[in-house]
């Protein structure tokens, strides 16, 4: 069953219409009547006004619902004064009360409502004086005398004596005094020639929607004219116009008018009195309602277990977005609801009647509206909630999800898209996260808990692509619209991610779609990206079976700045990288528990330049085309079943190639290729309701071949005698292998899930026919303890063991050790969680690492072609350190955190060999994140990063080598220095435009605020005596948009 109910959309008013203020010439006549009547009403205590609303004809036509309409009022010939009521003389109430009215024929009042009163008795006080007032005789044409309302305006003043009595019991302290003073000799600031500061609402009242109108489908929207004064109370509200006339809008739309209340409009320092238009809409909306069992009647309590009878969802009025951990309160019964990831919320029995529902979003305006509970139906509705330009919350709610993981922490992107110093790309947002070092020049490489970047591994989804991020680590190769979450696990996660000793980065992509047509177009100076989604319907049927979003992205760094360069510039050895992304998802839920989706992305990057040095010609190396290709595609399909009770389970099933072409000047190339085949199945059975399994499988198969090519290569001696004969030398080969495995993970939830315990087990096997296979088997366990019964107190601690396959180029015949076996971690961690506030907490942890089996390059083993060169699992290690992540989530217009990540990370290639700092031992790294929701919509954030310098390896001399005219550097103890530390600001500026069926925001991100110079790499001249630095990127401005709709 459906019917159909009334929803009003929170109007847009435009400011362009008209403005008067005293510095305004166009509007000094309008502005001066204005003053001279607030000096005529202040001059008495109580002074009541004829102020309403004018109409013209066309809004005056009755419809067919013979409407009430709001109507110009008549002359007042004769007004009692109203008595001030000694409740708002003792509290020093004043202000004005607006009152509908409706006269007969003759001018005499018949009836007297209350629409705004400041309180302190005053409303019932101009009432009363008002029943007994008399005006003109309205005019015999138009509407019946009994449809038509009128709006009047009584203004209380304090007077003097009373208002002395207030200012003596506030009366201020010497010093204050002595301030004012010095205040009042100054001149006053005189108002600028045009508006600085537009008004905005900042008290938005929802219109109960005509019954007639809504019975008979009518919508439509009043547009009317707003006299705002100078201190943002409104002092009239007129009826331009009505579409369509004569329903009742008009008169919903004038009384909700009234109750507005806005900042005051500037002209400088100086506020002043605006004239404004105001478009109300009326909309009908199609509300779902299905039978259900019979629940409350009204007037009985609440039944927390009767049936779901109201339901819905909260967006973002504009964009659309579904809004997560947002309050719904019905307010009689005090009752609320907080809506789930998808911004869905329901209620049980609740009785039937009118109940007032109220939405509380942090930095969205407070939403109230009514809903009708009828008995035996359940009501589904959707709420628009409009983004507050101040961004201060009306009430904070927030729920958390299941924790498994020791270590795992999951990013909402609404919050992380506008984090300083990741251009607006979510996933950068992981390099602020505890645990992860710096990249070198911020190159985007994954590089977690003092392990190398080759030891983390990304997923989109749970499948493996080779990279997350593109050329120079300004982008990440998945556009935010296609992302739900991030998930990151630093060290400890469970046995369903294998093959890795380092982090986890798993992306996911977004599962629910709009209702409606969805999308979003994005440009700054580095790319553009468009994107589209929305859901899928049968025909004939309202309820979407599923969804889609296709999105596509172009940087173009490579065509403007060579555009915008002067001829003059040489640009042949200039790198300008390039990049594309090209993505698409499409979901079906065909029923009973069932969900198919496709999800197809393909990635390219681009990037080189031309070399050619007279000076070092004879050095191939440094000559001719450096350049660098990467492209890679995957397409997946995953079938995904949830059934109502006990069993779920999840099967993914992905394809891929993988391309990669390098040039390294004349002196050689390298070309790899790769085929991927991954399957990956998971099912969750729930025991009881303390024992969750988890088991599964995942196989990996790739069909790979590359290129070693050198174009001028000694390949006799391998380069050891420089008068040997060159020649070009090829090295080649392909192969196949395949990786199955399996994992069970069990989740037992004690004492109220206060105590979890997570033991989990996985089985890898690898294998290249006819050349090895191993087997690995990894343990885990994991615990959360809680000893509060809320949870705001949680120790957590994980043990596990971890392998991971050797390197392709260390395996392959031709250039590694066939006879290689799987690097080995043992980790540990133990924490705690400690919840403050709800929006503060704290997450503190350590972990240590033990290293073995590391494959290391030595010389002193043997290939087959008998080079005195090869790989061996020779090398061990151990990682410690601590980390901090201090956070606190939005309140009032605030977020942030802090996070500090403390470590030490040494290895060494034999075991009676010394250890020494590993190459990305960076013993402090510090983020301190921080934004804060300005008025009018904007959005002020930074970003403070303090790194220490990488470990470098000093050249204490040179030997000149007389045959080849050049210098040997003779090195000191491998990584024995350091780099100077890095530092550096950034900040980003947002400022949002909303509109009713569009959002506009615009943004500037700076990269390196105070420009540090910040060393990434040793430097030396030719015969090594003097040394510099290479330095990482300068301050960098990035101007961009985004546009919602």
């Amino acid at each position: 069953m459906r019917r159909i109910v009334a929803r009003y959309w929170p109007a847009s008013f435009l400011l362009t219409a008209f403005f008067f203020w005293p510095g305004n010439a166009a509007g000094q006549t309008a502005a001066r009547d204005l003053q001279e009547n607030d000096s005529e009403k202040s001059e008495a205590a109580v002074t009541p006004s004829s102020e309403a609303p004018e109409t013209s004809g066309e809004a005056a036509r009755l419809g067919p619902g013979n409407s009430p309409v709001p109507h110009a009022i008549p002359d007042l010939l004769d007004a009692p004064s109203p008595g001030y009521p000694e409740e708002a003389l003792a509290s020093g109430i004043e202000g004005a009360v607006v009152l509908a009215l409706q006269l007969d024929e003759n001018g005499v009042v018949q009836n007297v409502e209350i629409v705004r009163e400041p309180g302190g008795g005053l409303g019932e006080a101009a009432a009363a004086a008002t029943r007994d007032s008399i005006f003109e005789s309205p005019p015999a044409q138009g509407p019946p005398h009994e449809l038509r309302r009128y709006f009047h305006v009584v203004r209380f003043v304090l007077p003097d004596e009373a208002r002395a009595v207030i200012n003596q019991a506030a009366a201020e302290t010497p010093e204050q005094t002595e301030e004012s003073d010095t205040e009042d000799i100054e001149e006053s600031p005189q108002p600028a020639d045009e508006l600085t500061v537009f008004p905005e609402l900042m008290t938005e009242v929802s219109a109960p929607y005509p019954e007639a109108a809504r019975e008979e489908g009518v919508q439509g929207q009043v547009l009317l004219e707003l006299d705002v004064s100078a201190t943002g109370d409104l002092d009239a509200v007129r009826l331009v116009s009505a579409d369509p006339s004569g329903w009742g809008l008009e008169l919903a739309a004038v009384k909700a008018a009234w109750q507005f209340r806005f900042s005051p409009a500037y002209a400088g320092a100086v506020p002043v009195p605006v004239r404004i238009t105001y478009t109300y809409g009326f909309q009908l909306q199609e509300q779902v309602v299905l039978e259900s069992v019979e629940g409350p009647k009204e007037g009985e309590s609440v039944d927390p277990d009767g049936p779901v009878n109201l339901s819905g969802t909260v967006r973002e009025r504009g964009t659309r977005r579904a809004l997560g951990g947002v309050e719904v309160l019905i307010e009689k019964l005090s009752l609320s609801a907080v809506t789930d990831d998808f911004g869905y919320f329901q209620f049980r029995g609740i009785p039937a009647g009118l109940h007032r529902v109220l939405v509380a979003v942090p930095g969205y305006r407070k939403f109230e509206t009514e809903e009708e509970i009828r008995p035996g139906q359940a009501t589904d509705v959707v709420y628009f909630v409009r983004e507050s330009p101040l961004g201060v919350p009306e009430t904070v709610v927030r729920t958390q999800r299941e924790k498994k993981e020791v270590a795992r922490r999951t990013i909402a992107i609404e919050t992380i898209e506008r984090v300083p110093g990741t251009f607006g790309d979510p996933v950068r947002i992981v390099q602020n996260l505890p645990g992860v070092a710096r990249s070198p020049f911020d190159f985007g490489l994954l590089i977690v808990r003092g392990s190398g970047p080759e030891d983390s591994g990304a997923h989109i989804d749970g499948i493996r692509v080779p990279q997350l991020f593109h050329f120079g680590g300004f982008r990440s190769i998945v556009t935010p619209i296609l992302l739900d979450s991030i998930d990151f696990y630093p060290g400890g996660y469970g046995a369903r991610y294998g093959r890795l000793t380092g982090g986890i980065l798993d992306v996911r992509t977004r599962e629910r779609y709009e209702d409606q047509i969805h999308g979003l177009v994005q440009a700054d100076l580095l790319d553009a990206s468009a994107a589209l989604t929305g859901s899928i319907r049968k025909k004939g049927d309202p309820n979407p079976i599923g969804g889609f979003v296709v999105a596509a992205r172009r940087s173009y760094l490579d065509v403007i700045l060579p555009a915008l360069t002067p001829s003059s510039v040489d640009l042949s050895s200039v790198v300008f990288p390039q990049w594309t992304d090209i993505q698409g998802k499409l979901t079906l839920r065909p029923g009973d528990g069932h969900s198919l989706s496709w999800l197809a992305y393909f990635s390219q990057d681009r990037a080189g330049s031309r070399v050619e040095d007279p000076g070092r010609a004879d050095i191939e190396s440094t000559q001719g085309d450096f350049l660098f290709k990467n492209d890679f595609w995957r397409a997946a399909i995953d079938w995904t079943y949830r059934s109502r009770s006990v069993f779920s389970n999840r099967l993914v099933f992905s394809v891929g190639q993988d391309f990669q072409h390098f040039d390294v000047g004349q002196f050689a190339s390298v070309d790899v290729e790769a085929f991927w085949l991954e399957l990956r199945d998971e099912a969750r059975l729930d025991i009881q309701d303390w024992l969750e399994l988890v088991l599964g499988a995942d196989i990996i198969s790739s069909v790979y071949a590359f290129e070693f090519k050198f174009n001028d290569f000694d390949v006799r001696t391998f380069g050891n005698d420089p008068n040997a004969e060159r020649e070009e030398l090829v090295l080649a080969d392909e192969d196949f292998g395949i990786t199955p495995a399996a994992f069970l993970e069990g989740r037992f939830k004690l004492a109220d899930e206060r105590v979890q315990l997570v033991p989990g087990v996985r089985l890898d096997y690898y294998v290249i026919p006819g050349q090895f296979s191993f087997v690995t088997g990894d343990p885990r366990f994991a615990f959360r303890v809680s000893p509060d019964p809320d949870r705001r107190l949680e120790f957590k601690g994980s043990v596990g063991l971890y392998h991971q396959n050797p390197q392709g180029y260390e395996l392959l015949e031709v250039t590694g050790n066939t006879e290689l076996k799987p690097e080995q971690s043992v980790q540990f961690s133990l924490g705690t969680e400690i919840r403050f506030t709800d929006f503060l907490s704290l997450d503190l942890q350590g972990f240590y690492k033990r290293l073995q089996d590391l494959v290391v390059f030595s010389s002193s083993g043997v290939l087959e072609d008998g080079s005195d060169s090869a790989w061996m699992n020779t090398g061990d290690g151990h990682i410690y350190g601590a980390e901090l992540f201090l956070r606190c989530e939005p309140v009032r217009g605030f977020e942030g955190w802090v996070a500090l990540t403390l470590q030490r990370s040494q290895r060494r290639d034999r075991p009676n060999w010394d250890f020494y700092w590993y190459d990305f031992d960076q013993p402090i790294i510090l983020d301190i994140v921080a934004s804060y929701q300005l008025p009018f919509g904007f959005k002020l954030g930074a970003r403070w990063r303090y790194v220490s310098g990488n470990p470098t390896t000093p050249v204490m001399n040179a030997i000149y080598d007389a045959d080849d005219d050049s210098y040997i550097p003779l090195q000191g103890t491998y990584n024995s220095e350091r780099l100077p530390d890095f530092h550096a600001l950034d900040i980003r500026i947002d400022k949002d435009f909303n509109f009713r069926t569009w959002k506009l925001t615009v943004y500037l991100d700076i990269l390196n605020v105070y420009n540090r110079q910040n060393p990434e790499s040793v430097v030396h001249n030719f015969d090594y005596t003097e040394k510099t630095y290479l330095y990482s990127l300068p301050i960098i401005p990035n101007l961009g948009f985004k546009g919602q709709f």
